[in-house]
């Protein structure tokens, strides 16, 4: 990783400092883009694929709160349903049936879900009663009808359905280091302003036209190129860094995003 970055701060060096001489020439200064936010589905779609990978890994309190920030943001029935698996797992038979009930009311069922859905309301009230002496909770093998599948929906809105299932992808903790470019960047950046700013100052001496012996005068020119010069460096090293940084950060979002 560390020489890719590597790789891509020399390129974007190289390509600055032609940049930045072209613009020179042309008295012109490069333009800025930038990217819009996320909309609400995508946020909502982020939390959904969270949550998933959360309950394919058993941490069911991680995968609730995902899947409630979901359907807080698209409000898609569906997501009750995978908030009723997940009471389930963490032991609270009783809330999963209230999201259960509530998921067979609100969500757009066919008649096949909806029967699933009954079955399992059914299956959730008798797992929440309490037990009597020397009797079992009706299991999956009873006559009891069976519950719907012990994987959730996995349903996002204006999502095509989908089972959790292959391999686990584990969300890991960004990296400081786009950052650290990104601040030594505009750093370095100022500090080549400065000089440029110290360059102008004796550009403007010169150019006033004190009385100057030849010595002195070749003094202030050679002084005058060697500030230019280092602002140059610094702008140019610095502007680098600053692209470094935002390709690192841009590619630490798309995996954190996949």
């Amino acid at each position: 990783m560390l020489r890719r970055i590597l790789g891509l701060l020399v390129m974007a060096t190289i390509l600055l400092s032609r940049l930045s001489y072209a613009l020179d020439e042309q008295g012109l200064a490069p333009m800025q883009g930038g990217s819009g936010p996320l909309t609400q589905l995508e946020l909502a779609r982020t939390h959904f694929e969270a949550g998933v990978n959360f309950y394919r890994t058993e941490r069911w309190r991680l995968a609730r709160f995902e899947f409630e920030a979901a359907y807080e943001l698209s409000k898609s029935p569906d997501l009750l349903h995978n908030l009723s698996m997940v009471a389930e797992k963490q032991g609270n038979a009783a809330e999963a049936l209230v999201y259960e009930e509530r998921y067979l009311v609100e969500g757009k069922l066919n008649a096949e879900e909806r029967t699933q859905a009954e079955r399992r309301i059914f299956y959730l009230r008798e797992l929440g009663r309490p037990t009597p002496p020397n009797l079992t909770v009706p299991t999956l093998d009873s006559a009891t009808p069976p519950p719907a599948a012990a994987q959730p929906a996995v349903t996002a809105p204006s999502l095509a359905r989908e089972t959790p299932a292959g391999p686990v992808t584990v969300r890991t903790k960004r990296s400081s280091g786009p950052w650290i470019l990104l601040g030594s960047g505009v750093a370095v950046a100022a500090v080549g302003v400065g000089f440029g700013l110290v360059t102008a100052g004796i550009k403007s001496t010169i150019e006033a036209g004190g009385q100057y012996s030849q010595a002195e005068f070749d003094t202030l020119f050679a002084r005058g190129q060697l500030y230019n010069g280092l602002g140059i460096g610094f702008g140019v090293t610095g502007g680098a860094l600053v692209i470094a940084g935002s390709i690192w950060l841009y590619q630490d979002y798309r995996k954190a995003a996949k």
